[in-house]
């Protein structure tokens, strides 16, 4: 559980940065718990499986067991190997993704956090609308980003299967109620705001 609560930590830290946003620490608690919580357990109990089952079909030791655990690895798709994960995670999830928002407001802290469940065939829209109502802001004055460039009402109609939004993707933005505290800096573009990450985009 450990080592699987560290390995998904730090895939997720790989993650972000390539994503080149705002480091999100609970986004990434969140993401070590579930490999701690989900897939370290139910990946364990995949392999106690597969052993109980290839010791009752072979003899433990001979080459016919050792190819039978080894196929499991050359010839199952790993996605299939974590069926039960997956399916666990599916049924878990039946009203939807969970998709994190974090936003700020002014010079307020910590920020807001809420997660709203969406299904692929929603819309960005149906994010803001969702995300709005639970963090008690205006949605007129609601402002978020994805990959550093602003959902702008051009985005309102594109769901998150069209932008590759999956469960524990994050969001990060801005409450406009108050003048924003804009934090890395953000800059206006023609095709709306983007939040600068290095130098290259100054």
């Amino acid at each position: 559980m450990v080592t699987t609560g560290v390995l998904w930590s730090m895939g997720d830290a790989l993650a972000q940065r390539v994503e080149k946003g705002p480091f999100d620490a609970r986004r990434n608690l969140l993401t070590a718990g579930y490999g701690a919580l989900a897939v370290g357990p139910f990946g364990h109990a995949w392999y106690i499986g597969l052993d109980r089952a290839a010791r009752r079909l072979f003899v433990p030791g001979s080459a016919a067991f050792i190819a039978a655990k080894v196929a499991n690895f050359k010839l199952v798709p790993v996605h299939y190997q974590l069926l039960v994960v997956n399916m666990v995670t599916i049924l878990a999830s039946a009203e939807g993704n969970q998709i994190f928002v974090v936003v700020r407001r002014g010079k307020e802290y910590p920020p807001k956090c809420c997660d709203c469940r969406i299904k692929y065939e929603q819309t960005i829209a149906d994010v803001k609308k969702a995300a709005a109502a639970k963090l008690g802001v205006p949605l007129d004055k609601l402002l978020l980003f994805w990959q550093n460039k602003e959902l702008t009402a051009a985005d309102d109609s594109k769901t998150l299967l069209e932008l590759n939004l999956h469960t524990g993707f994050s969001l990060s933005g801005y409450d406009l109620s108050v003048e924003p505290d804009f934090w890395p800096p953000v800059i206006e573009t023609p095709e709306g705001r983007r939040i600068v990450t290095g130098q290259q985009d100054r």
